[in-house]
């Protein structure tokens, strides 16, 4: 039998949920980082604090073909939404599982959108109750993703329509199935433009981008977000854009990544990395508060260490034999000092 494992919360994560929760201005956020059943887990092993409205970013759901393992999905998603728990589940497929992409390295989209089509319904048909929000892709604009922005344009609106008719058939009806656009890496720019000429700013429920840079330079990025969607209409021609016809309907914004990207490995282990984490997070937080997207989810909930150098979770693995409430920290002031 394999044994659960316990987690300590950090305390910048219930900082975090702490500060946001009681603003009543942005729902908190949090990359789980793994499906909806480990993400369960996750949840129960580490008590982690939970309020109506907190978004959970999941990815990897079974696909409809697997029938067990789509039960085990169900089972989690349910828990979770009976917790209070809103859902935002993260859509991509890897090449090998299409019937043919384009050649060249990294991630690329179906040449027949009709499969993607298919794959997206069914996972409206099977999910759509339990999910809050879709998101399509990752970072397109960077190289998870080789592929240009006409061909995500294209990709993104055969998905959406799939996820559309699925949800119907599980009785939720289209209007209200949120389908997010993938998450920019980059500030706007030619990538951006293509999108928004492409119609993805018709087509999403919300803008999406990813921030990893200096906290002190939160506020500007965002600003330059939401000037070029502001520039170029929901229509996305920046040149056909005027005064009378800037956007023709109000996006939501998600970030659906934010994280301290500048943690060694080391550092993730001392007292003195998590403190510089713990200040990032509470300075950009204070801005998330003023700015107020739909929602920010902070990156990345269980232990991550990226190709070994950096150290992103939020967790990390209990220590053994110390008693439960020992391995729970928890702060309640992060717009102070440190604990």
């Amino acid at each position: 039998m394999r044994k659960t494992r316990s987690w300590v919360v950090h305390a910048l994560v219930a900082g975090f949920f702490l500060l946001l929760s009681t603003a009543g201005h942005a729902s908190p956020g949090f990359d789980v980082g793994e499906n909806a059943a480990t993400a369960w887990k996750i949840i129960r092993s580490a008590d982690f604090p939970a309020e109506e409205g907190v978004w959970l970013r999941i990815r990897g759901l079974a696909q409809a073909t697997e029938a067990k393992a789509v039960t085990r999905e169900a089972t989690a998603l349910r828990e979770l939404r009976r917790r209070g728990f809103r859902i935002c589940a993260l859509v991509e497929w890897p090449n090998d599982t299409w019937g043919g992409v384009r050649p060249g390295p990294a991630w690329r989209y179906p040449v027949d959108l009709r499969e993607a089509w298919q794959r997206a319904r069914d996972l409206g048909r099977v999910y759509g109750e339990f999910v809050d929000a879709w998101e399509i892709g990752n970072e397109p604009d960077v190289s998870f993703i080789e592929d240009n922005a006409e061909n995500y344009a294209a990709y993104f609106k055969a998905c959406r329509s799939g996820l559309r008719v699925g949800a119907e058939v599980a009785g939720v009806a289209g209007e209200k199935v949120r389908v997010l656009m993938a998450p920019l890496a980059l500030p706007p720019g030619p990538f951006f433009e293509r999108l928004w000429e492409s119609g993805v700013g018709n087509s999403t429920e919300g803008f999406n981008y990813h921030y990893y840079g200096y906290a002190e330079d939160f506020s500007d990025v965002y600003a330059q977000f939401r000037d070029a969607v502001e520039r170029t209409g929901a229509s996305g021609n920046e040149r056909a854009a005027s005064a009378d016809t800037l956007a023709e309907k109000t996006l939501p914004v998600f970030l659906t990544e934010f994280g301290y990207g500048l943690m060694s490995i080391e550092a993730g282990a001392s007292k003195a990395g998590r403190l510089r984490q713990w200040r990032w997070f509470r300075d950009v937080g204070r801005q998330i508060d003023c700015v107020r997207p739909e929602s920010a989810f902070a990156f990345l909930l269980r232990p991550y260490s990226e190709q070994g150098l950096n150290e992103f979770g939020l967790l990390a693995q209990s220590p053994k034999r110390q008693r439960r409430s020992e391995r729970v920290f928890q702060s309640h002031d992060f717009s102070g000092e440190a604990p």
